[in-house]
Parts: C-alpha cells; structure tokens; sequence
C-alpha cells in the first residue's frame, strides 16, 4: 500500500477530511467552511465536527482546477 498524508478539517482540526499521495503537496488543495459563497471542487463532511468542507483542487499556477460549469449538451439516446 503506497503512503498517503491526510487533509485535515481546518475548522476543528481533528477531522480527517481526504487523503493525498505522499508525493503531493498540500498547498495543491485548499479546504473552506462551505458556508462562504464559493464553489469547491469537491465536498466533504467531517468526521470529527460535521461540519460541510468544501475542497479546491489548484492547478500549479494557483488556479481552481474546475473553475467554470459543464453547460448541458443534451440528451442522447441509446
């Protein structure tokens, strides 16, 4: 099993949130109280405290990774 570091809640602390390669930086994500008005990438709960955490994956230039919504296409049937 390879090595992983663990994201940690960054309202309580003690909540384990996701864990990363150990070869990943943990500047790459930032974690939020998911109450502010912005729109993470990911969603978590944590363990420890309940509260929702929103995650944003940055790019190596400090960007959110997703930044824009996927616009419906349609439908397309089998």
């Amino acid at each position: 099993m390879s090595k992983t570091n663990s994201l940690r809640c960054p309202l309580c602390g003690k909540g384990r949130i996701a864990d990363i390669p150990s070869g990943a930086e943990q500047s790459q994500y930032r974690l939020f109280a998911l109450h502010r008005a912005e729109h993470p990438d990911l969603i978590a709960k944590c363990p420890k405290c309940g509260e929702q955490i929103g995650i944003t994956v940055l790019t190596p230039d400090a960007h959110p990774l997703i930044h824009t919504s996927i616009p419906f296409m349609g439908y397309v049937q089998a």
